[in-house]
């Protein structure tokens, strides 16, 4: 199941809460943000009513995203804290990363180019419209037929010296 609901009223109010706690940087970071309100909401049904977000789905993640934050009480430094999480992201996710080909207008996926679809950041992406040199995205959408794109979801950027590491 979703976090963002996508029926009826609930689909207004999930793209107003997307746009409310938007990082730019990281789809992920868009989520912790989300989760870290939800939280101080006292973890309110209601708080995840109106912002049109799946309470199930937030009290899936309360664990490991308690245990993320914890790690980051005490530290100064709100931005070393997003990059080293979007570091984390990123090791997850290796086999994900896509470069951006300027010629092409698209992403490319795997090595040397050897996967050529038409991968596009889709517009419910923290990312979009950007188009960084480098990203990672956990999952997919495919819209079949001719040339259509491939539209990426749950992104973030990857810095260049991230892939040196």
């Amino acid at each position: 199941r979703a976090l963002f609901l996508n029926d009826g009223i609930n689909r207004l109010k999930a793209q107003q809460t997307r746009q409310q706690f938007r990082n730019q940087n990281s789809d992920y970071l868009t989520y912790l943000a989300i989760w870290e309100e939800f939280e101080r909401s006292g973890g309110s049904v209601a708080w995840a009513a109106d912002h049109g977000l799946n309470f199930q789905k937030l009290m899936q993640v309360k664990a490991s995203a308690s245990r993320l934050i914890s790690r980051s009480r005490g530290r100064r430094n709100v931005i070393a804290i997003n990059e080293e999480l979007e570091q984390y992201v990123v090791a997850g996710l290796k086999d994900r990363i896509m470069e951006y080909n300027t010629a092409r207008r698209s992403y490319v996926w795997g090595r040397n180019n050897v996967v050529n679809l038409n991968l596009q950041i889709g517009n419910q992406s923290a990312l979009y419209p950007t188009n960084p040199q480098y990203i990672v995205a956990q999952d997919n959408t495919e819209i079949r037929g001719g040339t259509n794109p491939v539209y990426v979801t749950n992104c973030q950027r990857v810095k260049p010296e991230w892939l040196a590491a």
